[in-house]
């Protein structure tokens, strides 16, 4: 049976806590209460494998979460890639931010910091006046070549947002 990394990675961790806090809850209550003995030796055991419990939720959960930013992030750079080469072909069509969209309505916003969710919603922002543009282009209310010069922009925006470092695929 092949182990997965949270086999690997978080057990090992799992086990070590609760040992060592299993073993200073005993000493401490001991030490504390001087009275039962007997019956606090069973208390800090007990008390050290809920904690490494815990810790193991904790820990799965930190693990689920950086796969799913991993995930997020292959997306969101694939997307941000097919944007890219729509709006070099120089076309005024209406470009795909179903990415960000899933990404916003799932609440997986939250895995990101504060400044790469602000970098992310401020290149998605200019999609969305592209998009509302096109729309316009569309229904005749706009001129063609006022939205290429708008593309320009929004091109060396997501270029930018393509070169930093956390956007990278390792």
């Amino acid at each position: 049976m092949k182990k997965d990394a949270y086999d690997i990675y978080i057990w090992p961790h799992v086990f070590l806590s609760s040992f060592i806090s299993s073993i200073v809850m005993t000493i401490l209550i001991l030490f504390l209460f001087n009275i039962v003995p007997d019956l606090l030796i069973i208390v800090g055991p007990a008390f050290g494998v809920v904690f490494g419990f815990i810790l193991k939720d904790y820990s799965y959960e930190r693990y689920k979460d950086n796969g799913k930013r991993k995930y997020y992030l292959n997306l969101l750079n694939k997307n941000i890639t097919d944007i890219i080469k729509a709006l070099k072909n120089k076309h005024a069509d209406l470009i795909s931010e179903d990415v960000w969209a899933t990404c916003l309505n799932s609440g997986d916003l939250r895995l990101f910091t504060h400044d790469q969710a602000g970098d992310l919603y401020d290149a998605y922002f200019y999609v969305k006046v592209h998009n509302y543009n096109a729309v316009r282009v569309a229904n005749r209310l706009l001129d063609p070549n006022k939205i290429l010069e708008n593309n320009q922009f929004l091109l060396q925006k997501l270029e930018n947002l393509k070169d930093k470092d956390w956007f990278k695929i390792h």
